[in-house]
């Protein structure tokens, strides 16, 4: 070591004061470490704003392009309609009325004409 001159665990010389902040450095030195950390905070959460941002902007985009191929395809969609209903008219078809000759009196006449072996 230098001329046998002996230190502390702390780096400092044996028997030297030791210095200390007094209460106004302490102070300064609080609020510059809080400021700190705001301010790490602040950038952090900046930064995942950002990234939430590209992220929901993507969505947009996406979602724009879908909605104009679903506008190109309801417009393609609603010109065969009119062109089906140009062509001719047609009847409205109640699917609700019953019909003659329904599938149960058909199966019972099917049903007849079958013979075990």
């Amino acid at each position: 070591m230098n001329g046998g001159e002996e230190f502390s665990n702390d780096g400092s010389k044996l028997g030297e004061k030791k210095r200390r902040l007094n209460m106004e450095q302490l102070k300064t030195l609080e609020k510059n470490f809080e400021r700190g950390s705001k301010l790490e905070r602040a950038r952090s959460k900046t930064k995942q704003l950002e990234r939430d941002y590209d992220e929901l902007k993507r969505q947009v985009e996406s979602l724009k392009h879908e909605n104009d191929t679903l506008q190109t395809q309801n417009q393609k969609l609603e010109a065969q309609v009119k062109a089906l209903k140009s062509r001719e008219p047609i009847e409205p078809i109640n699917l609700n009325k019953e019909t003659e000759g329904s599938c149960s009196n058909k199966s019972e006449n099917i049903s007849g004409d079958i013979r075990p072996a």
